[in-house]
């Protein structure tokens, strides 16, 4: 039996899911599963501290015991892997003093040239909709210059996680303008001020 939730969550990851990715990323298996390991333990962290929360348990519960998440569905996810790559998603979350924010800049991502000496992953993408409009409203946002990327996880994935540790999360993508964009922050701003004095 695994000593922790920890390496319980560790040991379901095997070769079928570590050695696609190490393949799809140009990385080793060692280096896929420590970098799992770190956001693993970042996203238990967050789910703990939620864990008090009236329901939250039983949200928790009916993700995990959801019959859609079998092992064919993970096998699935990994040997289409390189499927997902036009629907990858950049976000970044940051602390604004009174809450935590999550930006999440919906991404075409872009095959890069080999790069053989330079031992990291790597990725290209075009922010949607546009490069001025994308960094505009990164900037906008507080972004920072440290973000995740993954191929794995979906907006949707991203939007739950933001939902269920009630993050504010601000989406960049093919819809946005700069001036809907500062009228979402505004719109937010006020939310979680009134949200934080009638708690």
């Amino acid at each position: 039996m695994a000593a922790t939730l920890m390496d319980s969550v560790m040991s379901s990851m095997g070769p079928q899911v570590l050695g696609p990715l190490a393949s799809h990323l140009g990385v080793s298996s060692d280096t896929v599963q420590r970098g799992l390991q770190s956001s693993s333990a970042a996203i238990l962290s967050g789910l703990a501290s939620k864990a008090d929360e009236p329901g939250f348990l039983g949200q928790i519960f009916g993700m995990v015991t959801n019959p859609a998440n079998t092992q064919g569905a993970v096998s699935s996810l990994t040997s289409n892997i390189g499927s997902a790559i036009s629907g990858a998603s950049p976000s970044s979350l940051m602390d604004m003093g009174s809450r935590f924010r999550m930006i999440i800049n919906k991404v075409n991502v872009v095959e890069p040239q080999a790069l053989p000496k330079l031992p990291v992953a790597c990725a290209l993408w075009k922010p949607q909709p546009d490069f001025e409009i994308g960094a505009g409203a990164w900037i906008l946002a507080g972004g920072t210059h440290h973000s995740s990327f993954s191929f794995a996880l979906a907006e949707e994935h991203l939007a739950d996680y933001a939902e269920i540790a009630g993050i504010e999360l601000l989406k960049i993508n093919n819809d946005t303008t700069i001036d809907n964009f500062k009228f979402q922050m505004r719109v937010n701003e006020v939310y979680y001020m009134l949200d934080g004095a009638l708690k």
